[in-house]
């Protein structure tokens, strides 16, 4: 006897973007999961929501034939639409999502499993980028990590990209096993190394990422002014190309033709523009979560040269596709190493492709997360009974929250309610 599909609902910070960042890449390859038909050959109803303003990325994503949800932060009208609608499984973007609508699925919906997907730790971005633009050490004790602590345990699982990540949470902070779940971005249909530009075909250096992504941006900087001198001197006719969406006028300034170095903005088609370069450069002082510019780096054929916050999350069995370095000197020795090197530019390579099928490979863990939400949704109550923290926040600290969107939705609808201002006397 078959039973309805399930009925998934995605609430994103924005509307997702798969070409401006791997945030975006990641929630459409949960879109991509919820699509797929189960073990009854049923297919799931998916709906994408979003507070934020319509744009390219809804339209297309309407047009690809997913339901999408205009929806209203602090408005009551969410909670009826929730409990109409009767989700089976409801998947926050980020924690500050978490934050707005998570208590509002739990009281209109009790029964819905609630899932978080972190993107990154945005308080272990955070706290990195303090103390490496403060040059001190990093602090936990911070306003980002409560929050997002607290959100982790109010919800019934949360996933994270990067395994270190995951380890962090099991051993820094003591969350429990059951709540989270290792879930890389995934990768599909990846070329064999015959398909891609061989090293006699390519030259220079690129790197890719959104410039309003602070790490990034901090990045291109270091990259500019610390690193590119050194490799530019041992490689005099090497050329750096820097892609990616939303360049500020300041960003498209660091363009310097008579250095070799180049600031392209968007790329029409990201792969493409990588394969016509040998080395991906990925100068990364501070950040989280696992990289989608290695990543893309690899499915262009394409070796890196990174640091370690850049490696991290993207290693296997200690190897990485590349080279790892700390210092602007040995990160411009080893960047031109690999440039010249075309016996170790091979092995690279290889390296990185052989990371991407067996750790970043998409359709195994699409099946391993499906499972995982089917499990818990089967057995919720004992799930949830397990978790007190996470129940004690909901009773207690996150009443705060709850409160204050109350508090909002009645101030704005008092003013909507009246055409003129009121005058006390």
């Amino acid at each position: 006897m078959s039973r309805a599909p399930l009925n998934v609902l995605i609430i994103g910070y924005v509307w997702p973007e798969p070409r401006s960042s791997a945030a975006g890449t990641r929630t459409h390859q949960l879109i991509r999961a919820f699509q797929k038909k189960d073990d009854q050959n049923e297919k799931w109803t998916l709906t994408v929501a979003s507070a934020s303003k319509e744009n390219d990325a809804f339209s297309e994503l309407s047009s690809s034939g997913v339901r999408c949800a205009p929806i209203q932060l602090n408005h009551s009208g969410f909670d009826a639409w929730i409990a109409e609608q009767k989700f089976d499984f409801v998947l926050f973007d980020r924690f500050v999502t978490e934050e707005q609508f998570g208590w509002r699925v739990a009281e209109a919906s009790p029964g819905t499993v609630r899932v978080l997907d972190t993107s990154d730790l945005h308080f272990l971005r955070r706290a990195r980028q303090k103390a490496v633009l403060n040059g001190t050490p990093l602090d936990w004790a911070q306003e980002d990590t409560y929050r997002e602590i607290a959100s982790i345990y109010r919800s019934d699982l949360t996933l994270l990209v990067s395994d270190f990540e995951r380890d962090l949470l099991l051993e820094q902070f003591k969350i429990p096993a059951e709540l989270l779940m290792h879930l890389p971005i995934g990768y599909f249909d990846l070329p064999s190394a015959t398909e891609l530009p061989a090293f006699q075909e390519r030259t220079g250096f690129a790197t890719i990422g959104n410039f309003r992504h602070p790490p990034n941006a901090d990045g291109n900087r270091w990259l500019k002014k610390e690193i590119w001198p050194r490799i530019r001197a041992a490689l005099p006719g090497a050329e750096m190309h820097i892609y990616g969406a939303y360049p500020s006028r300041a960003d498209m300034d660091l363009s310097d033709p008579s250095q070799g170095f180049f600031v392209e903005g968007p790329a029409k088609d990201a792969l493409e523009a990588l394969k016509k370069h040998r080395v991906l450069l990925a100068p990364l002082r501070f950040g989280a979560g696992i990289k989608g510019k290695i990543a893309d780096a690899w499915r262009a054929g394409m070796p890196v040269t990174t640091t370690p916050i850049g490696a991290e999350g993207m290693s296997q069995d200690d190897l990485f596709g590349g080279s790892v370095a700390t210092t602007p000197e040995d990160f411009a020795r080893k960047a031109v190493f690999l440039h010249e090197s075309e016996r170790e530019w091979g092995f690279a390579r290889a390296l990185g492709s052989k990371i991407l099928g067996s750790k970043l490979e998409g359709v195994a863990l699409e099946n391993a997360f499906i499972e995982r939400l089917l499990k818990i949704q089967g057995r919720l109550k004992a799930h949830r009974s397990g978790n007190f923290i996470g129940g004690l926040l909901a009773q207690q600290a996150f009443q705060g929250t709850k409160y204050f969107s109350k508090w909002i939705e009645a101030k704005t609808a008092a003013l909507e309610s009246s055409n003129n201002p009121v005058t006390h006397r």
